[in-house]
């Protein structure tokens, strides 16, 4: 926005497509990179770190394959990590990035760590849309269609014994669960703000939700 000058990436982790104008999600960090992610369904996902002091992209690494294209819908913030979350109907991710390596902490689909068998007996995975830490409690919180969960940030993340239901869908009783691209946060005092289908903002004080229209 200072320089009037238009950045584009050189290269693309998802081969479909190079760019897309608009990303479904993005965060400025403390070392002001822009993160930027998009979310293409069955396409996969993409994801871009642009050095706003640099003027540049800059390449991030994968360690393992299963996080090569991490559907973004969601960012939160863990001290000098990122976690990027996202997921299709039936699998998610969950991958965490430091130093702009990335490694896949968490996977939910019809192989692993699924919650619920389908009418055909399949198992079905979980559908991620949002990842929020709380400070006060040091823990990492993701909401799916499965509920809310949350686990400490600081243990192993990979199995779903590891994350605890704190809130399950059956709360939002008319209100469609999960939202599509939604991010959530935590207030002050420790309240998780999350949008719900854009038809109600969900306060959670880790006892009761609370659903304004």
């Amino acid at each position: 926005m200072t320089t009037k000058q238009r950045f584009d990436p050189v290269a693309s982790l998802n081969p479909y497509y190079k760019w897309d104008h608009q990303p479904s999600v993005a965060l400025l960090d403390a070392a002001d990179k822009l993160w930027i992610g998009f979310d293409r369904g069955e396409w996969g996902g993409n994801l871009h770190v642009f050095d706003t002091k640099q003027q540049t992209f800059v390449a991030v690494a994968f360690r393992d394959t299963l996080a090569c294209l991490p559907l973004a819908n969601s960012f939160c913030l863990v001290g000098a990590q990122l976690y990027v979350a996202g997921g299709v109907a039936g699998s998610s991710c969950i991958t965490r990035f430091e130093n702009l390596q990335a490694k896949h902490v968490f996977h939910s689909n019809y192989k692993e760590n699924y919650r619920i068998i389908s009418y055909g007996g399949t198992p079905r995975g979980e559908d991620i849309r949002a990842i929020a830490y709380s400070l006060a409690e040091q823990c990492l919180y993701y909401y799916s269609d499965q509920g809310i969960f949350r686990a400490k940030s600081a243990t192993e993340l990979a199995k779903a014994e590891t994350w605890q239901l704190v809130c399950a869908p059956d709360v939002f009783s008319n209100h469609a669960f999960p939202s599509t691209g939604s991010e959530m946060g935590f207030t002050a005092d420790n309240k998780l703000v999350l949008l719900v289908q854009s038809s109600a903002i969900g306060i959670w004080d880790g006892q009761v939700l609370r659903l304004i229209p």
